[in-house]
């Protein structure tokens, strides 16, 4: 009698993703309430990718202008163009803790958990995926200098909400 056991085998390449987004979220959670680097949004994932071993936000050409930052692979996009219209690239299901996000022009507005409404303004912004709510099409966030607050926070995008501008997510890439 022969045994056959078919079974998956993890590549080394998504082993040392998973390795590296594990390293980045539990720099992000280790540093809650701290201040790093300079305080700047930015800050938090430079030493994030640092800390874990993947390639520098500077190993890759600023996209699609100078001083949009990128991170790694693109993962997902999803913004408003000038009419207002929808534009998406991948899919949410594909964005994983540990993953960066990217906005620039980003105006979020909805309503609020209390009843009221909100209203939330990125120019030009850098964060770090904590988890992804899918079908709430919500993802929750490690960041810093967010509310003038210089100190590592969580906070929570819902999509749905996106009135202008765009956020971009990128998985990081090992060195």
């Amino acid at each position: 009698m022969v045994l056959l056991i078919v079974g998956w085998l993890a590549t080394p390449t998504a082993l040392a993703d998973a390795e590296i987004a594990s390293k980045i979220v539990q720099f992000c959670k280790d540093n809650v309430g701290k201040q790093v680097g300079r305080g700047e949004c930015s800050d938090v994932a430079v030493q994030a990718l640092k800390e874990a071993g993947a390639k520098p936000q500077t190993a890759f050409p600023d996209s699609p202008n100078k001083d949009d930052y990128v991170w790694g692979e693109l993962v997902y996009l999803y913004g408003k163009n000038a009419g207002g219209k929808d534009d998406r690239e991948g899919s949410l299901k594909d964005v994983q803790p540990g993953d960066i996000i990217q906005l620039r022009d980003a105006m979020f507005a909805g309503k609020a958990a209390n009843g009221g409404t909100y209203t939330q303004q990125s120019p030009h912004h850098t964060s770090v995926v904590a988890e992804v709510k899918d079908k709430a099409k919500q993802v929750v966030v490690y960041e810093q200098n967010s509310n003038n607050v210089r100190t590592v926070t969580k906070n929570v995008y819902r999509l749905n909400d996106l009135r202008q501008g765009w956020i971009r997510i990128y998985r990081p890439v090992a060195k």
